[in-house]
């Protein structure tokens, strides 16, 4: 399979519960895939809301449309900016360091 492109419109094809809504048949975005899970996280436009979906079936492989490319070009990793243990940000006591 050819690698996905954050962006790429895709169709979820399980059953989901995604906020009291089922997406199975709901047309998504691609943002990403975990891959220590093999899921994808897909937002979906009509929810507001992000899913981490197997099945999914891509509408047109390696293709952005036109209507995805802000919300694509806006997409990035989360990025740790402070280091934080189970006591709190900043803290040394517990620290294993």
């Amino acid at each position: 399979m050819e690698e996905m492109v954050k962006g790429e419109s895709v169709i979820a094809r399980q059953d989901y519960n995604l906020y009291g809504i089922n997406i199975n048949g709901k047309e998504g975005i691609y943002c990403d895939t975990n891959k220590e899970t093999g899921r994808a996280l897909i937002y979906f436009p009509e929810v507001d809301e992000y899913g981490e979906i197997i099945d999914f079936e891509r509408v047109n492989p390696g293709v952005v449309p036109e209507n995805n490319n802000n919300f694509a070009k806006r997409l990035s990793k989360l990025e740790f900016t402070i280091e934080r243990n189970f006591t709190g940000f900043g803290s040394t006591i517990g620290d294993r360091r």
